[in-house]
């Protein structure tokens, strides 16, 4: 009885045997095709390392971007302490004048209490 089940697995091993014949050509066909898959790995790496230099380029030029961009801020922070100490000379000038001004006031005020002051004591004379 044994035996008889072993033998009838024959018929269906003898079924595989095209079945693994025919998987043969596919399988030599897969060789030249993982055989052309090795220079677009190669150029895939290839180009991997070319973009190392690209982005080491990248990465000088930015931080040599960062004092550009400091110098930028100085100077613009610099031309506004400038514009601000111009605002304030302007201003000094302005008080300055103002000052002046007030100072020629206050003497031709005086000269006037001075004219004043003798135009009385030349009229008390007379009174």
């Amino acid at each position: 009885m044994a035996a008889h089940s072993c033998l009838s697995f024959i018929p269906s091993i003898m079924n595989f045997i095209p079945a693994i014949m025919s998987l043969i050509p596919a399988i030599m066909s897969l060789i030249p095709a993982n055989m052309s898959l090795i220079p677009a790995i190669m150029s895939l790496i290839l180009g991997t390392m070319s973009l190392i230099p690209a982005i080491m380029s990248f990465i000088i030029a930015t931080m040599s971007l960062i004092p550009a961009i400091m110098s930028f801020i100085i100077a613009t922070m610099s031309l506004i302490l400038a514009i601000m100490s111009l605002i304030i000379a302007t201003m000094s000038l302005i008080l300055a004048i103002v000052t002046f001004i007030l100072a020629i006031m206050i003497f031709i005020l005086s000269m006037l209490i001075f004219i004043l002051e003798g135009v009385s004591s030349i009229l008390a004379m007379f009174i």
